[in-house]
């Protein structure tokens, strides 16, 4: 191993173009989704000093991580009934939204086996505001899902509440708030 600079290019179509003139020792990070624009993506690494180097290195490159990261989020919640005796109802409202627009999609389920879609967005507008009730069973867990797809970069905030009561009655009525925080 010598004190040789390593470089990284990646091959834009037609020319080989400079990511990093030199790794460091460790995780060294670069996007690249402007190269990303076929099924084929191609890197090299290089020498930082090819002309008239007589002599020959060698590197130690331990894992070259492509990461292609997704517009969609899924996120799960867990709710456990840990009652042995009583059984509940679960519903959910949205309370309050901030930059919206760019959401193509944010939808919220209630589900443990049977899925009830609670509340969404479509486009950056609210298309269902609150659920239906869905029952919680003694000792049972059901499951808040939420499945987003986002159009654009920027941040977004979409409040929950989160409504239980007894089954058979309508209140009284316990709130939790859930703040889905997207950036």
């Amino acid at each position: 191993m010598d004190a040789e600079n390593i470089r990284v290019d990646v091959w834009n179509g037609s020319d080989w173009e400079n990511v990093f003139t030199d790794l460091n020792p460790g995780w060294n990070n670069v996007s690249v989704s402007s190269y990303l624009t076929s099924s084929n993506f191609t890197i090299r690494f290089k020498g930082g000093n090819e002309t008239g180097d007589t002599t020959q290195s060698s590197w130690n490159i331990d894992a070259t991580l492509l990461h292609v990261w997704t517009e969609y989020y899924e996120y799960v919640l867990n709710i456990t009934n840990l009652s042995s005796s009583t059984d509940y109802q679960a519903k959910l409202e949205i309370t309050s939204t901030n930059g919206i627009s760019r959401l193509t999609n944010f939808t919220a389920y209630l589900h443990d086996g049977t899925t009830s879609k609670q509340v969404e967005i479509s486009n950056g507008e609210i298309t269902k505001s609150m659920g239906s009730w869905y029952s919680i069973t003694t000792s049972t867990t059901i499951y808040l899902s939420l499945t987003i797809k986002v159009s654009a970069s920027g941040s977004s905030t979409v409040d929950l509440r989160l409504h239980v009561v007894k089954s058979g009655t309508t209140s009284p009525e316990a709130t939790q708030t859930v703040t889905i925080n997207l950036t």
